[in-house]
């Protein structure tokens, strides 16, 4: 039997009813989740950017998935993953195209991701697809979660107890 063409892959915009096929794909390829990738992070993801995630779809399985938003100025596109069986057929290419035009469609000026550091594949895929580098800015984090866990105990101990 032959491969099926990436042609007979459709797009649909991503809902929480692909959430628990999307986790086991971002699992299966190795994406780096954090606690805000939990059904409840995404589902308010997606409330506040309804239209602009995305899935691909082979029949009923989930073989991409690309997730877009934006806070009014700039977007983001995070969380892409293909299924390895599926790479290289031009599906991520699909669905970064219906990332952006949603987020043009929504007039935000700049898209941007990030690249886990010497990732050299998906570094070339997104020059590739006329993203780059900014060497005018360095992405500074801060973990509210870890904030949130250690406030109880500082408020504690400001207030006398342990």
């Amino acid at each position: 039997m032959s491969e099926p063409h990436s042609q007979s892959v459709r797009l649909a915009a991503m809902t929480m009813e692909h959430y628990a096929r999307v986790f086991r794909l971002w699992e299966a390829a190795e994406v780096a989740l954090r606690p805000a990738d939990a059904a409840d992070g995404v589902a308010r993801y997606l409330a506040r950017n309804p239209g602009l995630s995305v899935v691909a779809l082979f029949e009923a399985r989930i073989v991409g998935v690309a997730m877009a938003g934006h806070d009014g100025r700039c977007g983001f596109i995070q969380r892409v993953a293909v299924d390895a069986d599926w790479r290289r057929r031009g599906i991520a290419q699909r669905m970064v195209a219906f990332c952006l035009a949603g987020l043009m469609a929504e007039a935000v000026t700049w898209v941007h991701l990030d690249v886990v550091v010497g990732n050299a594949t998906a570094e070339r895929f997104w020059i590739g697809q006329g993203f780059a580098p900014r060497d005018t800015r360095q992405r500074l984090s801060l973990d509210l979660e870890a904030l949130r866990q250690a406030e109880p105990a500082e408020s504690r101990r400001a207030a006398g107890r342990r």
